[in-house]
């Protein structure tokens, strides 16, 4: 429970720093979870489920879809290969 707090909060300050769309909330949630990944490359189901331990709480595919879309589009963090995996750009994630 402590996590999901910490998390929703994270969340709101992103909120209220920027009041942008509000899967880009998310996208610090996103770049921790693939930093703590050990693998290179990770599947949507796997991010789903690591998403979940993370944070605590769980979104329905689509928006991690979604999240895993901005993610790779905007920030860079991840790349989709032929095989619809996705290949994690480790040096593009924030510190």
């Amino acid at each position: 429970m402590e996590k999901f707090l910490v998390n929703m909060a994270i969340v709101k300050v992103n909120w209220d720093r920027s009041e942008k769309d509000l899967l880009d909330n998310y996208i610090p949630l996103v770049a921790y979870v693939l930093k703590v990944y050990r693998n290179g490359i990770i599947s949507l189901e796997d991010f789903k489920d690591e998403f979940t331990k993370v944070a605590e709480f769980e979104m329905p595919t689509g928006a991690i879809a979604s999240l895993l879309k901005r993610a790779s589009k905007r920030h860079g963090f991840i790349t989709k290969n032929a095989v619809g995996l996705f290949e994690i750009n480790r040096a593009s994630l924030p510190a």
